[in-house]
């Protein structure tokens, strides 16, 4: 239950960022980013399993990488 609130978490994020921005990319990041910091503060207090905090992280690694591939 708890990956899937994150999940929502992290959509509701990139979409209200692509419709201020108009930057799909940029969303990602900055959703993963987001969506970690919480992320981090549940699991450090045994809320959220490892399995899903590592998929959070997984998906903030993602974001950084397609946001440095598209500067570079």
């Amino acid at each position: 239950l708890s990956g899937l609130i994150f999940l929502a978490l992290y959509i509701i994020v990139l979409t209200t960022y692509y419709y201020q921005q108009k930057d799909v990319i940029g969303g990602m990041a900055i959703a993963g980013v987001s969506v970690f910091v919480i992320g981090l503060f549940f699991w450090l207090a045994g809320v959220l399993n490892n399995a899903v905090f590592g998929i959070i992280l997984g998906v903030m690694v993602v974001g950084f990488i397609a946001l440095w591939v598209e500067n570079k």
